[in-house]
């Protein structure tokens, strides 16, 4: 099993589809509920894909140690959610 986060294109895919249909931004928050700075990051916009790249890049190190685990991923009227 391997986190939605290392498959880019599948998460560029939810992202967009949310993006879409939703019509709401996207927010990704590591480390559960802890209120860590620099936990939460919210996609949305033209930037949409740049902004993925960054994450999934980021994620590969939980951005050098600063986040953790579970993950919550949703869109921002909580449509859907997605929880690692």
């Amino acid at each position: 099993e391997r986190p939605l986060l290392d498959f880019h294109e599948l998460f560029l895919g939810l992202i967009s589809e949310s993006l879409c249909s939703f019509e709401s931004d996207v927010f990704i928050k590591f480390s559960g509920g802890e209120q860590l700075a620099g936990s939460c990051f919210s996609i949305g916009g033209s930037d949409a894909g740049k902004d993925a790249c960054w994450i999934t890049k980021g994620f590969e190190d939980f951005f050098k140690g600063t986040v953790g685990y579970p993950i919550i991923i949703c869109n921002g009227r909580f449509d859907w959610l997605a929880y690692e």
